[in-house]
């Protein structure tokens, strides 16, 4: 099954860059420039992941993952926060709880495809193993 990743960005070449990264692991990605245009979307696609930047007009990545975060039919999806400004520790005080991570910008290929890696493998069900109940001598 294919992973969903969901970048919000209004910088072009970097949504460009991050898509052809993550389309060579084989994610299928979907992108919005902005708040209002990630919010829509979201009514109707589920990502596994949003990657969010901080620096965006009209609204910023804290606004919207303040949304994302409130609206209990999306509030699940794991966001990772990413800017070109080192967060603050104030920042990090107040949402960081509701993100998996903040990454710096160049974001370091490889980082985030572990990352991205780590949070789908904790999203997805334990496969079903139909053999051990009677491994354990419980006959079915």
């Amino acid at each position: 099954m294919k992973h969903t990743i969901m970048i919000v960005d209004d910088n072009t070449y970097i949504v460009e860059g991050l898509m052809a990264i993550l389309k060579r692991r084989d994610y299928q990605v979907i992108s919005a420039k902005e708040g209002a245009e990630c919010l829509k979307l979201l009514k109707t696609i589920t990502p596994d992941v949003i990657l969010l930047d901080l620096t965006m007009e009209p609204m910023d990545g804290w606004e919207i993952l303040e949304q994302i975060k409130g609206d209990q039919a999306i509030r699940h999806i794991p966001v990772i926060i990413f800017s070109g400004r080192e967060i603050t520790a104030v920042e990090k005080q107040e949402h960081g709880t509701l993100v998996e991570d903040f990454m710096l910008k160049p974001i370091n290929p490889k980082n985030l495809l572990d990352k991205i890696e780590q949070v789908v493998k904790r999203q997805s069900p334990l496969p079903l193993d139909l053999n051990r109940p009677k491994e354990a001598g419980i006959g079915l």
